[in-house]
């Protein structure tokens, strides 16, 4: 079975997260070979009539395609969707499932497709966030999101006509804001953090004492504080702010990537 170029050229972008063989304890889709999982290839082989298909780790790279292209491509309407969107949806669908995928792409139409891919990525991230195994995939996740809303945004300037010098200048705009957005960030979990408690545990946190960096590069100790006890409300916002910092540091990376 053939498939389109274009699949191909946006399968590229999700190929290169989706990696080749992982079987991690954390991750419920057990056995998987290029993001592929044994369900989704038993399935896919039981479907064409073959009840004992070879180990998934043995897939070639030509079956992985033709499982992407048919289960998540076409199966969630990207062939019909324009550049950038298609990109933000099929990615989406792989990463979260096709309805889910698909019901993020139908809360963020209205605008521009600029906004769409926007939207629909600040969504997505909003999901990962709240999943239970974000703490061990979550920095790779948000890479990742922040990666294919960079390159949509790329592709949509590239299907509106814009050149390569309004293109790079657009995106690496884009990543300045977002430095700006970290940076400010950062401020507000310094003065939020301040001579902050929480009950119960009694621990005091004082990011006037601990590097910023130190605090954003782990998200694991904004679980512990929002866990750990009775929450203060300068906990809560001291969070709130170490996660937009974390969002906008990748954002930032991610768009200036793609201005190269």
């Amino acid at each position: 079975m053939s498939v389109s170029s274009v699949f191909l050229r946006r399968h590229a972008i999700t190929a290169a997260w989706e990696g080749g063989w992982s079987n991690h304890p954390a991750d419920p889709g057990g056995k998987t070979m290029y993001g592929i999982t044994e369900k989704v290839w038993i399935a896919w082989n039981k479907a064409k009539g073959i009840l004992k298909p070879k180990p998934v780790r043995q897939i070639t790279r030509a079956e992985a395609e033709e499982i992407y292209y048919q289960n998540y491509w076409l199966a969630a309407g990207c062939d019909k969707l324009k550049p950038g969107v298609d990109l933000c949806t099929y990615d989406s669908s792989v990463n979260s499932g096709v309805s889910r995928a698909r019901s993020w792409l139908r809360a963020s139409i209205g605008g521009s497709d600029l906004e769409t891919v926007r939207k629909m990525c600040a969504k997505r991230l909003s999901f990962l966030r709240a999943l239970k195994n974000y703490a061990v995939f979550g920095k790779g996740w948000l890479n990742r999101v922040t990666d294919v809303e960079a390159k949509a945004t790329k592709l949509v300037l590239e299907n509106e006509g814009a050149g390569k010098n309004t293109i790079s200048s657009t995106l690496k705009a884009g990543a300045n804001t977002a430095a700006n957005n970290a940076a400010k960030a950062d401020t507000r979990v310094k003065v939020s953090g301040t001579a902050t408690t929480v009950a119960g545990g009694g621990t005091y946190v004082a990011p006037d004492t601990v590097p910023v960096d130190a605090i954003t590069s782990n998200a694991d100790i904004v679980s512990t504080w929002l866990l750990g006890g009775v929450i203060t409300v300068g906990v809560v916002v001291m969070a709130y702010f170490v996660i937009r910092s974390m969002i906008e540091k990748s954002r930032a990376k991610s768009f200036e990537g793609a201005s190269a």
